[in-house]
């Protein structure tokens, strides 16, 4: 016969409703504080007000302050409603190895929006005490946002 959503797992508490994904190696250099766009957007619309919505953030990052520390932090908006801020990822950086070394920091959380409408999701990052930090450095590393729904 015909699979229905229910025979093939679909649909119920606690499943995966819908997923959206995006990608971006697009080059991001910040030298002074205050939170920008990094270029991971998704919208999403809740079939439930009673779903969650999970979210995964991975960014690529590099810092360039040599001898110094090096750190950033990220925000996450739900249209224009902050959800998350993330406390500051630190790296050390020695003399001797010039910044050089490319990190993937990853982050995850749940959102409870209690709504049908569509919703943008959208990651922001600001430097930390004014380091210098590239994302997706010459567009040879991606970072990515995955927001899935689960069912309530």
């Amino acid at each position: 016969g015909t699979p229905t959503a229910s025979s093939l797992g679909i649909g119920g508490t606690g499943k995966i409703g819908q997923v959206s994904h995006v990608t971006t190696n697009t080059q991001l250099t910040l030298t002074t504080s205050g939170f920008v766009d990094i270029g991971l957007q998704r919208v999403i619309t809740p079939s439930s007000t009673s779903s969650n919505i999970l979210i995964f953030v991975n960014l690529h990052s590099k810092f360039n302050d040599t001898g110094q520390n090096g750190a950033y932090t990220i925000k996450m908006l739900r249209d224009s409603t902050q959800v998350y801020q993330g406390g500051q990822t630190y790296e050390i950086v020695s003399e001797t190895t010039n910044a050089s070394g490319q990190h993937k920091d990853s982050w995850t959380f749940l959102d409870s929006p209690s709504s049908t409408s569509a919703l943008t999701y959208k990651v922001q990052v600001s430097t930390y005490n004014n380091s210098d930090v590239i994302f997706q450095r010459n567009g040879y590393f991606q970072s990515e946002l995955l927001v899935m729904e689960v069912l309530a």
